[in-house]
């Protein structure tokens, strides 16, 4: 997942992957689906949410996702 440019922040929880872009930033949904393909994951689906950026950020360290 290293390999894409264009990504601000990527959060892994279980089955599911959170992709925020950098600003301006296109990328493709196939180019996201080969990039999981090349660390040995299926990109079951793909869907695009765009939602205003957060106001501030808390970083949790819990020991457990």
């Amino acid at each position: 997942m290293n390999t894409l440019d264009g990504f601000e922040q990527l959060h892994m929880s279980g089955a599911r992957a959170v992709f925020q872009l950098q600003k301006g930033a296109k990328v493709e949904d196939a180019d996201i689906a080969t990039a999981f393909e090349d660390v040995g994951m299926k990109l079951e689906s793909f869907t695009k949410i765009e939602r205003p950026r957060a106001k501030s950020i808390y970083l949790v360290d819990a020991g457990v996702t």
